[in-house]
């Protein structure tokens, strides 16, 4: 059964950037925006976009989705400003 699924992924490719980029369509999502709004999350950071509830959790794993996603599907300054207020 686990054959089966395997060759018939919907988002079998060789690179990530690929894979994303399968996942994406397959999602039904604009991968050209969803590369452009990851890449700027990761210039501005994500502390306006969400707030743990815990002082115990970070946004550090939000953060550095968004800068993995950006980076596969499109090229992003390695710069980070501070958040406007």
């Amino acid at each position: 059964m686990t054959g089966h699924v395997s060759h018939h992924s919907a988002t079998a490719a060789e690179q990530a950037g690929q894979r994303l980029a399968a996942t994406a369509e397959y999602l039904g999502l604009d991968t050209s925006w969803l590369g452009r709004r990851c890449a700027q999350l990761s210039a501005v950071g994500t502390e306006r976009l969400a707030r743990p509830r815990s002082r115990l959790l970070g946004l550090e794993g939000l953060e550095a989705a968004c800068r993995f996603v950006a980076e596969q599907l499109v090229i992003i300054p390695r710069t980070r400003t501070a958040p406007t207020r």
